[in-house]
């Protein structure tokens, strides 16, 4: 069996992944992928704790955590899509110009 602290090396080194890629990326859609992949680390850790605990608490929250990146997905494109189509850039030096 593996130990549970190479299941949390493992989340770690996927946050901090994540993390850059959020902060030194300036396109939108890398951004939302590496978001995508704090969450994903985030899922790991839960269902790694939950195995370990033998509870079913971090598996409902894996669950719960999985439903919010769909919907955080989905949304996301569908503004940055519509962005897309209007003004033709997906950089995000672009849009602090929209906030006024």
């Amino acid at each position: 069996m593996i130990p549970l602290e190479h299941y949390l090396t493992l989340a770690s080194i996927l946050f901090v992944i994540g993390l850059l890629g959020a902060i030194v990326r300036k396109n939108v859609f890398f951004i939302l992928i590496s978001i995508q992949i704090m969450l994903n680390a985030s899922i790991l850790t839960f269902v790694v704790s939950s195995k370990y605990i033998g509870g079913i608490d971090g598996q409902i929250a894996a669950a719960f955590i999985m439903i919010f990146s769909v919907c955080q997905a989905t949304l996301g494109l569908s503004i940055i899509s519509h962005l897309y189509r209007k003004y033709k850039t997906s950089s995000t030096n672009f849009f602090k110009v929209l906030q006024g």
